[in-house]
């Protein structure tokens, strides 16, 4: 039986297959949010077009921090300052996108949904989990310098 290798990292690996796979989502994703604009703006501006751009936009910019990480995986050096500041500003649209919503919410309808508050909390995990990938890229970005600065 044959073995079979899969790198994560580097070129021909899971982390190129993922910035493709990202890559694609994203142009669809920007195509359907440009579709929804334009076939909306022929109507009074309403609800649903504020809600489709408060919505879609932190979307679409999640969608583009995780192009530009899974490119930076992509390369041979892993361990830059670019990606540990991809990680974190893609923690900081993480902690903030769900609020879009809830105050959206409080100025429509001068109330709090709590099922959007609560659809907030995978959000706030993959916040909390991209702040600690920073620190270890972080750590491992200084040992990468240190040892740099030995050879």
């Amino acid at each position: 039986m044959k073995k079979i290798n899969i790198k994560m990292f580097g070129k021909n690996s899971v982390s190129t297959l993922l910035f493709w796979t990202t890559c694609a989502i994203f142009i669809f994703c920007f195509c359907l949010y440009f579709d929804t604009i334009f076939s909306i703006s022929g109507y009074i501006i309403s609800t649903n077009l504020a809600t489709t751009i408060l919505t879609a936009t932190p979307i679409l910019i999640l969608l583009y921090l995780l192009i530009l990480i899974f490119k930076c995986f992509k390369s041979n050096k892993m361990f830059t300052s670019k990606i540990i500041n991809y990680l974190n500003i893609f923690a900081i649209v993480n902690l903030f996108m769900p609020l879009i919503p809830v105050i959206f919410y409080l100025i429509i309808y001068e109330k709090v949904l709590w099922k959007k508050s609560i659809e907030a909390f995978p959000f706030i995990i993959i916040a909390i989990f991209s702040f600690f990938l920073a620190a270890i890229f972080k750590q491992g970005f200084q040992i990468q310098q240190e040892n740099d600065l030995t050879i």
